[in-house]
């Protein structure tokens, strides 16, 4: 309290007795209670200044802080499927129970899976595990506060970040625990496997496997694909410790109309303990529809051929080939367009394509030249250059609106092109852009526009005939590239309808179960702003889920992850009943966390160094708790805390003001004066 307050309680008080002085005037009369009502008047008139005035003062308080200890405890099913549980528990106990520990830190735990969450007990029944989302999230929590962190965990993530954020490297340490022997057991496992949703009866699909080996034995085994119960494939694969890991590419053929079951099986070695991890089914449907293709052209060129040959390698696509006046003459109602280089005379053609609501695939090098650009709505030419300039490509990783083979085009040769610059009225959906001299341009090389409810793709540029080929001499085989276009040629088959729905037929727990869609407006233009909803029936007992779908990017979406495994069918629909789709899925009782049993070492290794920590066994952990109270860099903070308080409490003020001014009245009362 500073002089200030003094003064200003001085004055108050002096103030009040001289009104209280001058209203009573007591040296004028005898009787002594005028000195009483003086006293109860000053009272009232000082705590009514008082209460305006409001004086405060202020107080210091000195505290300790102690520094927080983050424990973060593994609560995945990995945990007791690899027979670590009691040892997560007993180490938990040891940083529990230790005294010294608890003096030196506030000790906050935190259990997680597949999210973080303040600790309560464990039951290890999380079906995920992911430990750099919950470091992330636990720095959210204490924001700027350097702390360490103690993570008891075998170090599997069923989704993985590349890296973690900056806040964490070199700050704030992390402590690995490691569960029992660091050494692992023989493990030999697919890793991941990638292939189509879906394709064509004849066609050849691509199935993709990774595997993986832990060991240190040179060991030989099968890998087998079945379909249904049938061999459909058998490679012999070796692995050793120094080559641990394969990365195989098979072609199976379409025969069967419908969904068609596959297994991909490793077979198990001598001494594998855990075998979970040594297959993946995966399911894809195999569509009947026969496609009637134009191919409409006034000229030879090599690209001629090597576009041929991709839609032949597609058994359902049946291609006439037509110049532009028998193009016009034909009264047959074909599926696709493809017209290569059109100049002029090719303006009928394409005002046919557009009055049928034809989808079209247009290939041409010099769309400066083309009176066509009358196709598009609200398009025009800004800029462009005569002059013929050697493209190479550059793949948009941001391409999301059909499912396509991801091919890197680094290295291929570059194709003929002009630049232009043009403006559509809505924006384009690129799939390559052009390079020119190593840098990056934005022009786009390959891109899809939708006109009127048809889709269309164009490609800017000749000489594609030169890609197939260096994919044939880098591969030994045109498959990669074809099936790049054979995507391309599914997207345009593909009905207009304004619903679509996006989902693998089989979910297994290596992804989260989401149905996708997008609806589309009477232009074919994506619509946001609709209200999708979801009924999902399950096929065994019936039970009927209803969901809406929410707006996710360019999706609406619905996460259906709480759903239990079996066989659903499903009805998208806009809430004005205009428009829906129908589907089925399969949810498999395929347990994730079963594929990672060994404890993952390396990751541990790597959080720790990254962090500025240290890995410790669980039978070292008492060496770990000396280091984390040697460590000079957690120490206990003095702060003092400084607080404004009132001189007086209001309530108290109040109290003694209302029985001053009672007291005062009672007396005038009893004496006459009022």
């Amino acid at each position: 309290m500073n002089n200030t307050i003094y003064i200003q309680i001085i004055l108050a008080i002096l103030f009040a007795v001289s009104v209280g002085l001058f209203f009573y005037q007591p040296w004028k009369e005898s009787s002594k209670y005028y000195w009483i009502l003086v006293s109860l008047r000053s009272l009232t008139i000082t705590i009514l200044i008082l209460l305006i005035l409001n004086p405060m003062i202020t107080s210091y308080r000195s505290i300790k802080q102690n520094p927080k200890l983050a424990l973060l405890i593994d609560n995945s099913e990995s945990i007791p499927l690899g027979k670590r549980d009691h040892l997560l528990q007993n180490s938990l106990a040891l940083i529990e129970n230790n005294n010294d520990l608890k003096k030196k830190f506030d000790i906050v735990k935190y259990s997680f899976g597949s999210s973080l969450s303040i600790y309560d007990s464990l039951d290890f029944k999380e079906d995920q595990t992911k430990i750099d989302k919950s470091l992330e999230t636990l720095n959210e929590i204490f924001d700027s506060e350097i702390y360490p962190t103690i993570l008891i965990s075998d170090g599997n993530e069923t989704t993985v970040k590349p890296v973690l954020s900056n806040q964490f490297i070199n700050k704030k340490p992390v402590y690995p625990i490691i569960l029992g022997d660091s050494i692992s057991n023989s493990d030999l496992k697919i890793q991941n496997l990638n292939t189509n949703k879906k394709t064509q009866i004849g066609n050849k699909f691509p199935v993709e496997i990774f595997l993986n080996y832990d060991g240190k034995q040179n060991i030989k085994t099968d890998l087998k694909i079945y379909k249904e119960n049938s061999l459909v494939l058998k490679q012999s694969i070796g692995f050793s410790s120094n080559q641990n890991t394969k990365s195989l590419i098979f072609y199976l053929n379409a025969k069967t109309i419908g969904l068609n079951r596959y297994k991909a099986v490793i077979e198990p070695f001598g001494g594998e303990e855990f075998t979970d991890n040594n297959s993946k089914d995966f399911v894809i449907n195999v569509e009947d529809n026969a496609v009637n293709v134009a191919f409409v052209f006034n000229k030879s060129h090599p690209d001629i051929g090597a576009i041929s040959s991709i839609i032949n390698g597609m058994k359902n696509h049946k291609v006439f080939y037509l110049s532009p006046k028998e193009f016009l003459n034909e009264s047959v109602n074909y599926n696709i367009a493809l017209i290569y280089d059109p100049d002029f005379g090719f303006n009928d053609v394409l005002a046919k394509i557009k009055k049928k609501n034809t989808n079209s695939l247009i290939f041409s090098e010099n769309i400066s030249d083309l009176n066509f650009l009358k196709l598009f709505d609200n398009s025009k030419l800004i800029n462009k250059s005569l002059d013929k300039m050697d493209y190479q490509a550059i793949t948009n990783p941001n391409f999301d609106l059909f499912s396509i083979d991801n091919i890197s085009f680094r290295g291929y040769p570059p194709l003929k092109s002009t630049s232009v610059d043009l403006n559509f009225k809505d924006d384009l959906n690129i799939l390559l852009y052009k390079k020119l001299y190593g840098s990056d341009t934005l022009e786009p090389l390959l891109f899809t526009y939708n006109i009127d409810r048809t889709k269309n793709v164009m490609f800017l540029a000749e000489d594609i005939w030169k890609w197939r080929i260096f994919c044939f001499k880098k591969n030994q085989s045109f498959v990669q590239f074809d099936s790049y276009f054979h995507s391309i040629f599914q997207y345009l088959r593909g009905s207009n309808s304004n619903l679509v729905t996006f989902h693998p037929y089989l979910f297994d727990g290596s992804e989260p179960i989401e149905i996708n869609s997008q609806y589309f407006g009477k232009d074919l233009d994506l619509d946001l702003t609709s209200n999708l909803k979801i009924k999902i029936i399950a096929e065994q007992g019936n039970n009927i889920y209803n969901y809406p779908m929410t707006v996710n990017k360019n999706f609406y979406t619905v996460n259906l992850d709480g759903l239990p495994a079996g066989v659903y069918s499903y009805r998208v629909f806009n809430d004005d009943g205009k428009d829906s789709k129908e589907g089925k899925f399969e949810i498999s009782k395929f347990n994730i966390e079963s594929r990672f049993l060994n404890i993952n070492y390396g990751k541990l290794k790597q959080l720790a160094y990254q962090t500025n920590g240290k890995c410790y066994h669980h039978s070292d952990i008492s060496f770990l708790i000396k280091n984390l109270i040697d460590n000079e860099d957690y120490k206990t903070i003095q702060k003092v805390e400084k607080k404004s308080l009132p001189l007086i409490e209001f309530y108290f003020l109040i109290i003694i003001l209302l029985l001053s001014i009672t007291s005062e009245w009672l007396i005038r009362k009893n004496n006459g004066l009022i």
